[in-house]
């Protein structure tokens, strides 16, 4: 039987859970004590074993949200935690006073950019609720005869609204929003960290306007208790904890194997908040996109969206989202450039094709239609350009055809492994499965970008790149197989195990052969691999004997510290790099650019 845990905030709310609940197990409600904090024993309701404990008011403060349920869940392992009890509303017109709030979604508005003198602009991440209790609850609500429900858009932030006018302002950023509440930013951290599956379901006792009657507070917390109450009684929670592990399980494979494309494509949102086109990561902060496409989302004029910002995220990559300026933006040739505010952990710029000929070249390309917000990948056949410049490109007989939803996205050529291009239209008639692309060439002609290509991508530098071994540990496959593709894409020659050895060599005999033939060996150190014996360690010896032989004024061995770990006594005499760091990859950066410059000397 899976263990659900219901928290609540308010005295109202801890007293209706009790009661509720006792009546609906049919068993007194007890009181466990456990690491110093309080937890209720609310009996068995339909396939679950029921717990519930008090957060006090607010995400992150101290005994708040966040930390209540993070302890909650070590403490007791739920499969699944509910946050009950009672929310503001925000549209009196079409919603009622105990009204029911399911969140679909929450947009946490406390990181805010003050603009001017009364201007507010929420900067917080959108997130959404576990997809098993929302299909859930929606199954509930369909022989559910009490209150209405509205699933949607929880707004969540640390301050208690009683003023219209702040209400308004966030409505303003948050047109679809359903309601607000306190403590639903601490609810979704805690749990999607220890991955368990969360949601929210609160009813309104207010319109946030500063008028408050305490009966409304009583009626809405019992009508999102017993909302609560008939979803457990009809609707089977007992997959919810073996379908997050499934698809974890799933994720692990994918993860480990991100391509370049992935790791660059971004999600651009519209005024609704849903997908409406995609971007791509050429550097560190500047991304490439079609100027319609940002039009469309902001709903302005173009000239009015040069002043604008606009949120997008990577979905292959990372979860939270960021707002990004837009730096240049020309609709004749419907080309946008955006950049963002900081780095993005785990993002790479993916690298750039300047080729012509491309006829008969598969490609593939990322997309979000209609109804696919987790997005979609097609492929097809690169044709060639119409007398605008822009290729034609066809798609495969099946799977989905390239339509709205997929302007912005890159054109990943499958021959060169590189971008080549970005789709910008596609036919109106859904019968010809016909799209266009804008090259390379012709976006870098407007907005140059001053990043270096790999030479295996672009052919027209002469100049020998730097061999660069990759010594490590297998425990540190994933971080270092991230810093092989970034120092491939930065025109270095990464010698990965990996990628370099073919099946079938003798790798005892390959390995000391590349490390010769290196120009610097990368000594990637973390706890694991400083405690662990085996062919790493002999790896490392034989670098430093190669090292030995060098003359001792020039840079050959590059210890790199993945993590916070103790650096092995005969490596101490080098200078290390933190690449754990902010600052870590550029210093390991500077220490090959001076290498390079001894080589070609």
């Amino acid at each position: 039987m899976e263990k659900v845990l219901i928290v609540t905030v308010t005295k109202i709310e801890a007293q209706t859970v009790l009661e509720l609940f006792s009546k609906a197990s049919g068993q007194p409600w007890k009181r466990l004590i456990r690491n110093n904090k309080t937890y209720y024993a609310l009996g068995n309701v339909g396939n679950a074993n029921v717990f519930m404990v008090q957060s006090e008011m607010g995400a992150s403060t101290p005994g708040g949200a966040l930390l209540t349920i993070r302890n909650a869940i070590d403490t007791l392992s739920p499969s699944a935690v509910i946050m009950v009890g009672i929310a503001f509303g925000v549209n009196s017109a079409k919603q009622n006073l105990g009204d029911i709030l399911v969140s679909r979604q929450i947009a946490t508005y406390e990181p805010q950019k003050i603009k001017g003198q009364n201007e507010l602009i929420p900067r917080g991440d959108r997130v959404t609720a576990s997809i098993d209790l929302l299909d859930r609850f929606r199954s509930a609500e369909l022989d559910w005869r009490g209150a209405s429900v509205h699933f949607g858009l929880m707004l969540s932030g640390e301050k208690l609204i009683n003023d219209v006018s702040f209400r308004n302002q966030l409505l303003k950023f948050e047109p679809e929003a359903v309601g607000g509440e306190m403590e639903g930013t601490g609810l979704y951290v805690a749990s999607s960290e220890s991955k368990v599956s969360w949601i929210l379901v609160k009813a309104i006792c207010d319109w946030a306007d500063g008028s408050k009657i305490d009966e409304f507070q009583t009626i809405a917390a019992t009508n999102a208790v017993s909302f609560v109450v008939h979803a457990l009684q009809r609707v089977s929670f007992t997959e919810i904890q073996e379908s997050a592990e499934t698809a974890e399980a799933h994720l692990k494979p994918y993860a480990q194997s991100v391509l370049p494309i992935d790791a660059s494509i971004v999600r651009i949102y519209g005024k609704q908040n849903l997908p409406i086109g995609v971007g791509f990561l050429v550097d560190e902060r500047h991304i490439f996109t079609c100027a319609h496409v940002i039009v469309s989302a902001l709903g302005v004029s173009a000239d009015e969206a040069l002043s604008k910002e606009i949120r997008l995220d990577f979905p292959l990559i990372a979860t939270r989202s960021y707002f990004a300026s837009i730096t240049f933006l020309d609709s004749d040739s419907d080309i946008a450039v955006l950049e963002l505010p900081q780095y993005v952990e785990k993002s790479r710029p993916a690298p750039l094709a300047y080729e012509s000929n491309l006829w008969g070249r598969p490609f593939r390309a990322f997309g979000f239609p209609a109804g696919r917000e987790l997005g979609v990948w097609t492929g097809g056949i690169i044709r060639g350009p119409n007398a605008q410049g822009w290729v034609q490109i066809e798609g495969k007989e099946v799977g989905y055809r390239i339509q709205a939803g997929f302007s912005g996205s890159p054109v990943w050529d499958e021959n060169t492994n590189a971008i080549v291009g970005m789709i910008v239209a596609t036919d109106t008639d859904s019968s010809v499965r016909v799209a266009l692309f804008i090259p390379i060439t012709k976006i870098v002609e407007l907005f140059p970008i001053s990043i270096s290509q790999p030479t295996e991508v672009s052919t027209k530098s002469d100049k020998r790149r730097l061999q660069v071994f990759l010594c490590h540990a297998s425990a540190d496959k994933t971080t270092v197989r991230e810093l092989y593709r970034r120092l491939l894409h930065d025109g270095y020659k990464p010698w990965f195990d990996e990628e370099n050895l073919t099946p079938g060599q003798r790798w005892e005999i390959e390995i000391p052969k590349a490390v010769r033939a290196s120009d610097a060996i990368v000594i990637c150190l973390s706890q694991k691999s400083i405690s662990k014996s085996g062919y790493v360690q002999k790896e490392i010896k034989f670098a430093l004997d190669v090292a030995d032989e060098k003359p001792e004024n020039i840079i050959f061995l590059i210890p790199c510290r993945l993590e916070e770990c103790e650096v092995p006594e005969r490596l101490k005499p080098f200078h290390w790099v933190n690449l754990f760091q902010e600052n870590g990859y550029s210093g390991l950066q500077r220490a090959l650019e001076s290498v390079s410059l001894e080589t070609s000397a």
